[in-house]
């Protein structure tokens, strides 16, 4: 009766060394890190166990068959004493059917659903085995580190980047997060390979005021346009020397200033097309500015604030000046009149056939530009696949109206 006793004690123990090496492997280093901070049970032990995943998988499998052997040598010896040796072929299939459910998948399977709970159970065990076998381990970890050097054996290719967006896509499909957030993480991770060109204001959008102009034009470009800062240039607009705010703006007029060039500006910061975003974020953090021009040699390019970059993470911003406009005017039955801010969803609601496949761009403006390469005249018909779009009114060299009309009808 003992020595049965002593087999199923056997698998038993099978079944921990096999849960402890699905449950500790499952666990992502990030969880672990979340656990030490919050002081969980044998937390720095796990966190030990996986500084160095080879000691411990080498220290489990050591356990593992040994526990395993020594099952098999009592299982004989039971099977000889109780049965006679003409069983013994038997007591190896029991045996085996044992160790294979017990032993190897009902432990991994509840291992991996509690995978913390079991590597808090575990972890002191195996540490103290790994003292315990420290000469056979230190041995084996040697031999496993040369053969792996000598095979050249290396990653698959694939960036941490990559693996951190394929874990957020599965936690996603988890539920654990929500879309919105997934896309958010995921925007965020493209800044240190997206240049800024890609996201700019382009020249000809730009609003800007000479520096000889007075104060009270100023003000009106200020109110006209709704923007917080206005660039201010010397004798042509690729001249940028400086950066007004609204609230440079306001805390200057007990000055009584006459033009724009009186007023102490912001100096603007200067990047290249190439410049990264991530790059640019950090620059606008220790500069504390919000605004950067980009050249190319003496030309501007366009500009990027962080009102940009801010959406390039969560998706399109709409300000206080914007929640009660409306953005589009029927002017027919098929045409309409549409402001340059005018998302591509909303133009949707009124002309559902409008840009079906293109999720790319966030504004009206932003589609048409880009159609028409930057260039185009005003009050002139574009023609595209079911519609046409006209520019119908522009300020300070931007086009704030544009008519569509739907062909179709």
């Amino acid at each position: 009766m003992e020595i049965f006793l002593l087999l199923l004690f056997l698998i038993l123990l099978s079944g921990l060394f096999s849960g402890s090496e699905i449950a500790l492997v499952s666990l992502s280093d990030a969880k672990v890190k979340a656990l030490v901070d919050q002081k969980a049970k044998n937390s720095l032990t796990i966190q030990k166990l996986k500084k160095n995943p080879n000691r411990m998988l080498i220290t489990i499998l050591i356990g593992n068959n040994l526990v395993n052997i020594s099952a098999s040598v009592v299982a004989t010896i039971w099977t000889t004493q109780t049965f006679g040796n003409q069983y013994l072929g038997y007591a190896t299939g029991i045996l085996t059917l044992f160790v294979l459910i017990f032993g190897e998948i009902f432990p991994k399977v509840i291992a991996q659903k509690f995978a913390v709970i079991f590597s808090q159970f575990v972890a002191n065990i195996l540490i103290f085995l790994q003292y315990l076998f420290y000469p056979v381990v230190l041995v084996l970890e040697y031999i496993l580190h040369q053969t792996t050097k000598r095979l050249q054996v290396s990653d698959d290719g694939l960036t941490k980047i990559t693996e951190a967006k394929a874990m957020i896509e599965i936690v996603k499909e988890s539920g654990d997060i929500e879309e919105n957030i997934e896309k958010i993480i995921n925007n965020t991770f493209d800044f240190d390979t997206k240049c800024v060109s890609t996201i700019m204001t382009p020249k000809n959008q730009i609003v800007s005021i000479n520096s000889n102009a007075t104060v009270n034009q100023l003000k009106n470009m200020f109110i006209q346009t709704s923007r917080s800062r206005i660039l201010v240039y010397e004798g042509n607009q690729d001249n940028i020397i400086g950066v007004i705010s609204t609230k440079m703006f306001i805390s200057s007029l007990d000055l009584n200033l006459e033009y724009v060039k009186d007023f102490k500006m912001e100096s603007p910061i200067i990047i290249p097309q190439d410049y990264h975003v991530d790059d640019l974020l950090i620059t606008f953090q220790e500069l504390r500015q919000h605004i950067a021009v980009i050249k190319d040699s003496d030309n501007i390019l366009g500009v990027v604030t962080m009102e940009n970059i801010l959406e390039e993470i969560v998706g399109e911003i709409f300000d206080e000046t914007q929640k009660d406009r409306k953005f589009v005017y029927n002017l027919s039955n098929s045409c309409f009149m549409v402001r340059y801010d005018t998302t591509i969803d909303e133009i949707r609601k009124y002309l559902h056939n409008f840009e079906e496949d293109e999720q790319r761009f966030k504004s009206i403006e932003n589609l048409f530009l880009e159609k028409t390469n930057n260039s185009f005249e005003i009050n002139k018909k574009y023609f595209f696949d079911n519609y046409i779009i006209t520019p119908v009114k522009i300020e300070y060299g931007r086009v704030i109206k544009f008519k569509i009309c739907n062909i179709d009808k």
